[in-house]
């Protein structure tokens, strides 16, 4: 998951490359679909931290810990980002399906 002030300071630094009058309508929009982008991909965020969380668990396991060189954190984020992103993209195809169908209805009734 990207840290919130992470992204602050990129717009930050982005925006200082734009006129003055450019700035405000360019954090807007980078904003909202930032936002979008993460609310969309919230359970490869969640997994991925989960993930993350469980492998520094693991870590403290010197069996485990000896096993990985350390790394049971980034393996369990990985994987964890990689599930909840399978999760997400099965949502998006209903998302998109139901949009279709909505849409079709929509057409059909503007027909009869």
């Amino acid at each position: 998951m990207i840290p919130q002030q992470d992204i602050l300071e990129l717009l930050n630094q982005a925006q200082k490359s734009l006129p003055e009058e450019k700035r405000r309508p360019f954090i807007e929009r980078a904003t909202s679909r930032i936002g979008s982008f993460l609310q969309e991909n919230q359970n490869a965020l969640i997994g991925g931290a989960l993930g993350w969380l469980l492998g520094e668990a693991l870590d403290n396991v010197p069996i485990v810990k000896h096993l990985t060189g350390d790394h049971a954190s980034t393996l369990g984020a990985a994987l964890g980002a990689w599930v909840g992103h399978s999760k997400d993209k099965e949502e998006a195809v209903k998302r998109a399906g139901v949009a279709r169908i909505v849409d079709e209805e929509l057409q059909n009734a503007r027909r009869s």
